[in-house]
């Protein structure tokens, strides 16, 4: 008898354990997709959320709407009831999913308005500090230093060509007022026929490496994000706090085939293409003398 009721009691705890642990993972996920919803922040942590938040729901609905634990404790004796009846005051119990169901449907809400938005709901509202920040921008800094510069970032497939060159050009006639930045969905090496034909035109890129986009999230933030190819489009994930997103389509250099003289021809077309497209893009954003 005292060893069924021990089996019972040890039934009992692992019981409020796992389901402890799961209730404190879907009550976290929901307060963060809300927190992340609001503060515009609609990045791979709210997806992580989301997906805890969807998993635990659909467990939960598809056992009609009881918690998977309920039938192990009422074969342990425990009362029939859900399993939060064992330990959270009964109102909560009864009324978990009333409480959930509308904080879920805004959460939704308010990252499909983001997602809706683009770039632009990805600025934090951060009052004070964005304020002086925008002020320094374009006044300079307060003891009256240089002004800050707007980095940059050049997406592509596999940074070895087209970001790379984006990324020299900017450095060649925009550094005083942009950092240059590039980087891949899938890096490898510099192609050796990037370095030839930058080259060519005085400029030496031997000190670029080809970065991946890990390198960047969560610790640069950019003023301009640059897509320069459709599957760094398509898979460019959310950049919290850029301010312009642009796409400049550009072929492949790397894809064309031929002989090394056909290839090189390729790589100087899309090389004067990215050039032509840089030194535009500064010259709109040049402010014209009054």
């Amino acid at each position: 008898m005292r060893s069924s009721r021990s089996r019972r009691r040890a039934g009992l705890v692992a019981i409020k354990t796992v389901h402890t642990l799961a209730w404190l993972s879907i009550e976290s996920s929901v307060a963060y997709a809300l927190y992340s919803g609001l503060a515009r922040r609609s990045d791979r942590r709210a997806a992580i959320a989301a997906a805890v938040v969807a998993g635990e729901s659909l467990i939960f609905v598809g056992n009609r709407c009881r918690c998977p634990l309920t039938q192990v404790a009422e074969q342990l004796g425990i009362e029939q009831g859900s399993v939060t009846d064992i330990y959270l005051p009964g109102w909560f119990a009864r009324n978990l999913p009333a409480i959930h169901v509308p904080l879920i449907v805004l959460a939704v809400l308010l990252h499909v308005r983001n997602l809706r938005c683009g770039p632009e709901c990805h600025r934090l509202p951060r009052a004070n500090v964005s304020l002086t920040a925008a002020r320094q921008v374009r006044t300079g800094n307060s003891q009256g230093g240089p002004m800050a510069k707007t980095k940059v970032l050049f997406l592509c497939t596999r940074n070895t060509a087209r970001s790379q060159m984006a990324e020299a050009f900017l450095r060649t006639y925009g550094g005083e007022t942009y950092e240059a930045y590039s980087a891949g969905l899938e890096p490898r090496e510099i192609d050796p026929l990037t370095i030839r034909v930058m080259t060519e035109r005085g400029i030496d890129i031997q000190g670029q490496r080809a970065k991946g986009l890990d390198e960047y999230l969560g610790r640069e933030h950019f003023g301009v994000l640059v897509t320069v190819c459709a599957r760094a489009e398509r898979g460019c994930p959310v950049f919290p706090g850029v301010g312009t997103r642009l796409h400049w389509a550009f072929d492949d250099p790397v894809a064309a085939e031929g002989d090394e003289d056909d290839r090189l021809e390729k790589f100087r077309a899309v090389r004067d293409a990215i050039e032509l497209q840089v030194r535009e893009w500064l010259r709109e954003r040049t402010p014209t003398p009054a």
